[in-house]
């Protein structure tokens, strides 16, 4: 009953929206807004976030430039030491955590949409070792393979090219398999 109340107000909205789309389409060129009720409108439509039609509105406003919007990103507290969180070593117990000076790799955001975070420790370091992450897709083919020879690290990898589903990140040092954890992809 309350969305029967709004029911006015959204369809003047979405009828801003599609006038817009027609300029837009006659023209091939945004046009400058000039009419204050077809902005509120937009906003309306943005706000109440209808599904596309509320996205959509929400991406005109932000070309036009009249309204400002960041993904956030989260970075876990580097204050404390590396692993924050308890890992599980899969090798040895299933469900006993890891002490904190053992291998281990971590993803998140998880699920995701834009970005993953991959963070990772190889304690011990051995000299000379070469350390991989590797990115598979579910059925095991190499995504994309990040080389560094840093023994701590946190990676900002885009996910944009990948597709959604389940992933596989897995840490390697001299091409031995140290630790592995899955992440989704959510759209």
């Amino acid at each position: 009953m309350k969305h029967l109340l709004f029911l006015p107000l959204l369809l003047a909205s979405i009828q801003a929206y599609f006038q817009i789309l027609e300029q837009v389409n006659q023209t091939g060129q945004i046009i400058p807004i000039n009419d204050s009720i077809l902005i509120q409108d937009l906003q309306n439509l943005s706000e109440n976030d209808i599904d596309l039609p509320g996205s959509c509105a929400r991406n005109l406003l932000i070309a036009y430039g009249l309204i400002d919007y960041s993904e956030p990103i989260e970075f876990p507290d580097t204050s404390v030491a590396a692993p924050s969180l308890p890992i599980l070593n899969k090798k040895k117990d299933q469900g006993k955590a890891s002490n904190s000076n053992e291998s281990f790799i971590r993803v998140f955001p998880n699920p995701a949409k834009d970005y993953v975070i991959i963070e990772f420790l190889i304690a011990p370091k051995e000299p000379n070792s070469s350390v991989a992450i590797e990115i598979n897709d579910a059925s095991g083919i190499l995504i994309e393979k990040i080389v560094t020879s840093k023994i701590y690290d946190q990676v900002l990898f885009k996910t944009s090219k990948l597709n959604k589903g389940i992933y596989l990140c897995v840490l390697k040092v001299n091409n031995q398999v140290i630790a592995s954890n899955k992440f989704i992809i959510s759209r």
